[in-house]
């Protein structure tokens, strides 16, 4: 993920900083590579967290891709990024990292902390390369309202999604009762 969206974006650095589809992609692969070469060396899991955190980032690519985008009707660099990608490391997320375990609310409320990053740097720069982002066609008060139903919509659907993981990784009666 990391590596395909750099290479997509490297022409054009300024908007490779601020676009949400490559950034999300960026910190979702450098998220999993990371969680990868930890496990390898430490023999422990990276901390769940960190891969709920990216689900919820490649969730918003994805959604604001289907909701605002329509232009995406050919298998091309653009579908893998917005589209690909997100759904693959959701599948591989709820597959294969076990929550179970985690706390519900401190792990719902991570999933904030990127979105949040990016939304501040949107407004404080002026640029985000999306219209429904770009604050001198829809001012400080459409972005920020763009942000705030965002952010309500990805704790809501955090919460979904890991609940969604518990359910699929909860142990089995007889798991339940082995000595």
């Amino acid at each position: 993920m990391a590596g395909y969206a750099l290479w997509l974006y490297w022409p054009d650095f300024e908007a490779m900083a601020l676009a949400l589809t490559f950034s999300g992609n960026f910190v979702a692969g450098l998220v999993f590579l990371a969680g990868g070469v930890f496990q390898l060396v430490t023999a422990r899991p990276a901390p769940r967290f960190l891969y709920f955190d990216a689900i919820v980032v490649l969730t918003l690519v994805f959604v604001i891709c289907v909701i605002f985008m329509d232009s995406l009707t050919t298998f091309d660099v653009l579908f893998v990024l917005h589209v690909v990608n997100p759904l693959l490391a959701l599948g591989l997320w709820l597959g294969l990292v076990d929550h179970s375990v985690s706390r519900f609310v401190p792990t719902v409320l991570s999933g904030a902390v990127f979105p949040l990053v990016y939304f501040n740097l949107v407004i404080l720069t002026g640029a985000g390369g999306y219209d429904f982002v770009d604050v001198d066609q829809q001012g400080i008060g459409g972005v920020l309202l763009f942000a705030l139903g965002c952010l309500a919509a990805l704790l809501a659907t955090g919460a979904l999604l890991l609940a969604l993981n518990r359910l699929l990784h909860r142990p089995t009666p007889r798991e339940s009762t082995v000595m």
